[in-house]
């Protein structure tokens, strides 16, 4: 019993039949932020991608493949 307390107070979970695995919980801001982060920079490509659509169809190659 005292076993299960002190691994509770230490953020551990014992879910498969004393298998210690950390809680998720102190993750959860870093994965958000990292989701943030990648949804800005899609956002910033579409966004450069969108302005110079012109200079990149300049490219001899790229409006064949367009089609």
């Amino acid at each position: 019993m005292e076993r299960q307390r002190s691994s509770a107070r230490c953020g551990l979970q014992q879910p498969l039949g004393g298998i210690h695995l950390l809680a998720q919980g102190g993750w959860h801001d870093f994965f958000v932020a990292q989701v943030g982060a990648a949804a800005a920079l899609t956002g910033l490509l579409f966004v450069a991608l969108s302005l110079n659509i012109t200079r990149i169809l300049q490219y001899a190659w790229l409006p064949a493949r367009r089609e």
